[in-house]
This record gives C-alpha cells, sequence and structure tokens, in this order.
C-alpha cells in the first residue's frame, strides 16, 4: 500500500486513530507505585490548598477544577482523575503534532510514523501515565507553534498574537515553557524583523508577570518588591536544592543517560524482570532488534539538503530543542526537563523528509514493543519500591498515642502516600538511609526512641541492590542497624526486589553508652 494512497483525504483519519490508540493504551497501564510529587500535588488538590506553586503556578489550579469535572462523571478518587488528565493532555499534544505536520505538507504514512515514535516514547508514556506537570504545558506549546506556522503559511496576523498567549499560557503551566516562547519569538525575529509583528508575539507575554504578581500579593500575602518578585518567581531555585542549575561533572554523565532516558526506559530493575517472567525477556528481545533495525535502516534512508535546516519552521523549532536540551544539560541532565524532545524532533524532521523516505516507523515500533514490556506493563503490574507495606503499616498505627518510629528508604514518597491516602501529615517518619552531620547518629535516634518506649521499625536493612542515582549516591550501608536485634515482621515483592519490614529492639545486654561506634 503506497503513502499516496494512504494520504488520500478519506483515509485521513487514520492518524486520529493513532493518537486516539495510544490514549487508550495510557489510560489501560496507569502507573500502580506514584512518585513523591504525584502524591503531593494530589494532596494539596484534595485539599483545596496550595494550588498556585511557584514553578508551576497554574497546574495544581487547572487540575483542581478538573478534579470537581471527574467526581460529576463518578471518578472519585482525586489521584487516579489527574492521571486521566494528564493521559488526555498526552492525547491532545499527539493530535495537535499530527495537523502540525499535516500543515507542513507531511504525508500520511509519514505522520503516523511520527506519531508512533513520539506516543511510544518514555518520556510521554511515563508522565501519561502518572499525575506529573510536564505533559499539559507541551498541549499549549504545540498549540502555539501550531497557531505559529499558520501565521507563515497564511500570513494571518492575528496568529501571532494567538501563538504569544499560547507560549506564554504554557510557561504559567511550567516555568521550563518559558524556552518554547523564546525559540518561537527568535524564529519570529529570523523569519520578519517587522517591530509590529514582534510585538503582536510579545504583549501577551506581559500576563505572566501580572499573574504571579497577582499570586504572589494575594494569596501569598507578600509585598510586591522587585526583589521579592524575583525571589518568588525562582523560589524553587532558592530553597530547593535537587532543583538548580550547575556544572560539573555529573552534567556530562546524568545528560546523556536522561536523553536515552526519554526515548527508551533504562533502570536497574530491568534484569528483575526476567525473573517473574519470560514474556519480558521475549519482549525486549523483540522490542531491541526491531528497534536497532530501524535505526540503522532510517539512517541508510534518511536524505536532505543543508538549506533545509534554515527553513522558518525547521529552524525555529530547532532553537527551541536547543534552548530546552541547554537548560537540562545545566540542570544536572533533568530527564523531566527533556520530555518536550520528542514532539520537537518530529516538527524539525518531519518536515524536512517531506520529500524524503526517513521512515520512522520501524524505530516507533521498536520503542513501543520496549517501552510496553519493560516499562508502562510492569510498572502497572507491580509495585516499584517498599512505600505500599511501610505507608500501610504506618496508618494502621496513626492512631497509637506513642507513634513508632520509621527509618525508611524513602521518607519524602512515604509521607507523601500517607497525607494523600488519610489526610494526616505525621512526623514519626525520618530518612534511614543518610543523615546529615548536624544530626544525631541514626543509632542515637534508634536507642533515644526505644529508651522512650516507642517501637522502632525500618525497610533499609537488607534491601535490593540495584542499580540507580540513590544506590550510586547513599550505597548499601546496613552498619547503623547491626547493633540491634532484628524481627522481621512484614515483605514485599516489587520491581526493585524484596523488601522487609525489620522491627528493631534493644539487645538484652544493652547498657546505657554501651552501643559500640
Amino acid at each position: 500500500m503506497s503513502s499516496n494512497y494512504l494520504s488520500r483525504s478519506h483515509y485521513g483519519y487514520f492518524s486520529t486513530i493513532v493518537c486516539f490508540l495510544f490514549f487508550v493504551l495510557y489510560l489501560i497501564f496507569p502507573v500502580y507505585s506514584s512518585t513523591l510529587d504525584a502524591y503531593s500535588y494530589a494532596t494539596q488538590i484534595k485539599e483545596g490548598r496550595d494550588l498556585f506553586l511557584h514553578h508551576h503556578l497554574l497546574y495544581n489550579l487547572i487540575g483542581w477544577y478538573w478534579v470537581k469535572l471527574a467526581s460529576l462523571l463518578g471518578i472519585g478518587d482525586v489521584l487516579s482523575a489527574l492521571i486521566i488528565m494528564n493521559a488526555v493532555c498526552a492525547f491532545l499534544s499527539l493530535y495537535i503534532l499530527d495537523i502540525f505536520l499535516k500543515q507542513s505538507n507531511v504525508n500520511l504514512i509519514n505522520r503516523i510514523a511520527w506519531l508512533i515514535f513520539v506516543g511510544a516514547s518514555w518520556g510521554v508514556m511515563r508522565f501519561a501515565t502518572e499525575n506529573e506537570t510536564y505533559l499539559m504545558p507541551i498541549v499549549a506549546s504545540m498549540a502555539a507553534s501550531l497557531a505559529l506556522n499558520t501565521y507563515l503559511k497564511t500570513g494571518q496576523v492575528k496568529m501571532v498574537w494567538v501563538a504569544g498567549f499560547l507560549a506564554a499560557f504554557a510557561a504559567l503551566i511550567h516555568q521550563i515553557h518559558f524556552f518554547w516562547w523564546l525559540g518561537l519569538f527568535g524564529g519570529l525575529f529570523y523569519y520578519k524583523r517587522l517591530n509590529r509583528i514582534l510585538l503582536y508575539y510579545f504583549i501577551p507575554a506581559l500576563m505572566v508577570p501580572m499573574v504571579y504578581a497577582l499570586v504572589m500579593v494575594w494569596e501569598y500575602d507578600i509585598s510586591l518588591t522587585i526583589n521579592s518578585f524575583f525571589e518568588f518567581i525562582l523560589h524553587d531555585y532558592y530553597n530547593y536544592s535537587r532543583v538548580n542549575t550547575e556544572m560539573g561533572w555529573i552534567n556530562f554523565i546524568l545528560t546523556p543517560i536522561s536523553f536515552i532516558r526519554t526515548f527508551v526506559q533504562v533502570h536497574g530493575y530491568i534484569p528483575n524482570l526476567l525473573t517473574l517472567s519470560s514474556m519480558y525477556l521475549f519482549g525486549m528481545v523483540v522490542g531491541l532488534t526491531v528497534l536497532i533495525i530501524g535505526f540503522f535502516y532510517a539512517l541508510k534512508s534518511f536524505r536532505f539538503k543543508f538549506r533545509d535546516l534554515f527553513g522558518t519552521v525547521v529552524l525555529t523549532h530547532l532553537f527551541v530543542f536547543t534552548l530546552h536540551l541547554t537548560f537540562a544539560f545545566i540542570s544536572h541532565g533533568n530527564a523531566e526537563f527533556m520530555v518536550m524532545l520528542p514532539f520537537l524532533l518530529a516538527m524539525i524532521f518531519g518536515p524536512i523528509a517531506v520529500n524524503n523516505r526517513f521512515d520512522i516507523l520501524k524505530i516507533g515500533f521498536g520503542v513501543l514493543i520496549w517501552n510496553l514490556t519493560v516499562g508502562i506493563v510492569p510498572l502497572n503490574k507491580y509495585f516499584k519500591e517498599s512505600e505500599f507495606m511501610v505507608s500501610n503499616h504506618i496508618i494502621s498505627n496513626i492512631d497509637n498515642d506513642n507513634p513508632p518510629l520509621y527509618l525508611v528508604v524513602d521518607h519524602w514518597l512515604i509521607i507523601g502516600r500517607v497525607a494523600y491516602s488519610t489526610g494526616e501529615h505525621v512526623e514519626n517518619i525520618i530518612n534511614g538511609m543518610q543523615m546529615d552531620e548536624s544530626d544525631l547518629a541514626l543509632d542515637d535516634i534508634i536507642v533515644n526512641a526505644l529508651i522512650e518506649g516507642r517501637e522502632v521499625y525500618t525497610d533499609c536493612l537488607n534491601r535490593p541492590s540495584i542499580y540507580s542515582r540513590r544506590a550510586f549516591v547513599y550505597g548499601l550501608d546496613d552498619s547503623p542497624y547491626e547493633q540491634f536485634l532484628h524481627e522481621r515482621v512484614d515483605s514485599i515483592s516489587t520491581l526493585y526486589g524484596k523488601y522487609y519490614l525489620t522491627k528493631l529492639t534493644l539487645p538484652t545486654s544493652f547498657k546505657s553508652g554501651s552501643l559500640s561506634k
């Protein structure tokens, strides 16, 4: 069946069907173990608080309205409703991409190929099945690119204003999309250096500081000054060490890893899948084989003229791509800041390949099979770590007058899940992996709690050893717990391996100060 035959108008809905099938796929396989951020946003929306967060100002507010709508449709669980919202955002992004490529004269077979590649990319699949903030702004940014492309095709000046408004709105949903706005501005400047046209694009962006100022004064009750305004906008960079922009060796290590993971899932739990079912091995072999064949096939067949890169549409989105990748690089290779890259690749190479056979279809199917096999299927079917076991134990003791102390692998995640499940913000959970030098040693904390008559539990003992960023940073040191008596009270099999909930008690020979250091 030729691409010309498929491109006839009455077959045009095929690409929409592809978008819809991905939407169904995302709905079928929501993640089983959500992240800390997912629980935090869901709790805030559930409680109707913190609806304006600095780094992604409007996400919770839009999510709050979505949850109200979902409840009318019978979807009562807030987290589930928000995951569905992100699946809808992924569908809309793919649908807009299809329109953009069609507007750029990409034939149907190549549009379908790009849609499969983008929809199956791990960065998209990962967040289309989770409650995170990264897909919603892509909808607005993609729509901004579509509006700008319409202006370039038709000369309708009003579409410049629409593009500026949508790109600015995307930045209100998540600040990272300032770079998409900036890239489109650069492309418009490259195309037509007319002050009037540039102003049409720029003026809607003034709503961003205006909205931030209103939220700052009315919602947070902060006096408006130049310093306080910039501190408010850049709040996360001022206050959270995990949100920073620094240069070092870690940037060069994590950036290529994160870039690869934007397209295919790579994680330390993957070898464990081989022990769960032979079907995972089969899927991995098939997916990797198709992916490699498709990659070499695409390299062999891809032809374009260098001057094609200087077309306004291609160069504009190449600029957007470069800005986003650069910022992800200086942000320690943050994979979450690369989610838009698959869309941008399609917007760059799709128009270039209009008259050339760059068949991305095989790569797309390889990525799809691989990411289904090692990504959304196992993450939908299995617990990822120990948070369910530990949080359920905490919830069962939540009304205890002398609550147990829990030293856990991921304390913030468990605090988040307990808060979402119960509405209680408990304080008897601490990091069992590493303490700051200014804090008491872990063994002193345990001893003090036991002397006070509190029970002490940990999931840090004999935890699975897999390669991950956390294992790289913290290691697998069990020494703080070796001096106590251990009693396993629960266990759980997860993607990472088997975790145990262990009760710690003082040895019978214990005397104050007698524990060895």
